[in-house]
């Protein structure tokens, strides 16, 4: 039975047959990448929401990252045979069976993800404890009121879900209950128009969005018509992407400040070598950066 993993990226290091000849002695396997280091293999960075396609080593020479896309079961992340290791993202809205699959694989897996099946390790991005101090910092400005947009897509449902939760919690710490919005993660002009004819722009109303790209055109359309940012309509986001960096006004958000994930990626490649080490788990927490638009 051929099952479609969505958001699956699999790391693998392969070695290619010897050389011909009567003796291989003289032929070594080839060493793996330093993916320790922040230098990327092959010169190109492993881009977490690829989908199909290589971008890999000569696959007889060298090791190799090799990534496959949604349509790929974990027994077919290489062509001549199982990855050494394999990176998953989006576990938490797998089905149970793939996730069990996932667990049972001879190979170690790490999940980008905050809960798992005994057997994966995990890189967990505690998001919490950053929204509770975004609420903090926005009633701390006197904002009175919340639209909080939420991204409708069909990816990611119940970390979306988790996380509208943990968004009412911290604003109804303050006696506040959001206005909840919904927008694609590309918002279409229309959408944009609907948000923005309902929210306030009297100065006491902040404009939360779960994803910095939808935030950023939200901040843009303010601007278009002739809003005062922060000074009529605070505007934050989710993810701390570089482009919140430099937009003017530079953009508030929640993320993780200074991504490295050296340390999970070796624990990983350890575990390549020494089949004994026990799963663990990174935690990289998400914090608040404050920036001008709040």
């Amino acid at each position: 039975m051929h099952v479609r993993l969505p958001s699956v990226i699999c790391a693998a290091t392969t070695h290619g047959p010897p050389p011909p000849g009567p003796s291989t002695a003289a032929h070594q396997p080839a060493r793996r990448p330093d993916l320790r280091s922040p230098q990327p293999v092959g010169g190109e960075p492993a881009d977490p929401g690829a989908g199909t396609g290589g971008g890999t080593l000569d696959r007889d020479r060298h090791p190799a990252l090799h990534r496959r896309g949604p349509s790929h079961a974990p027994g077919e992340a290489h062509p001549r045979g199982l990855a050494d290791a394999v990176l998953v993202l989006g576990l938490e809205d797998m089905p149970e069976q793939i996730t069990a699959r996932l667990a049972a694989l001879p190979v170690p897996v790490l999940a980008f993800a905050n809960e798992a099946p005994p057997g994966i390790s995990l890189v967990r991005q505690r998001e919490q404890g950053a929204i509770v101090e975004l609420f903090a910092h926005l009633a701390d400005r006197g904002v009175t009121r919340i639209h909080y947009v939420a991204e409708a897509s069909h990816l990611h449902r119940k970390v979306r879900v988790r996380r509208t939760g943990w968004v009412t919690q911290a604003a109804a710490a303050h006696g506040l209950d959001p206005v909840l919005h919904r927008m694609t993660p590309l918002p279409t002009p229309d959408e944009i128009d609907s948000v923005m004819s309902a929210v306030p722009t009297d100065g006491t109303t902040a404009l939360v969005c779960a994803s910095d790209r939808t935030a950023i055109p939200l901040l843009w359309a303010s601007l278009a018509r002739g809003i005062s940012v922060p000074g009529a309509l605070r505007v934050s986001g989710m993810g701390n992407i570089t482009e919140g960096e430099v937009s003017a006004p530079t953009l508030t958000t929640l993320g993780v400040r200074s991504p490295d994930y050296r340390s999970a990626i070796g624990h990983l490649l350890d575990r390549v070598e020494e089949p004994g080490i026990a799963p663990t788990a990174v935690d990289v927490p998400w914090q608040l950066v404050v920036r001008a638009s709040t």
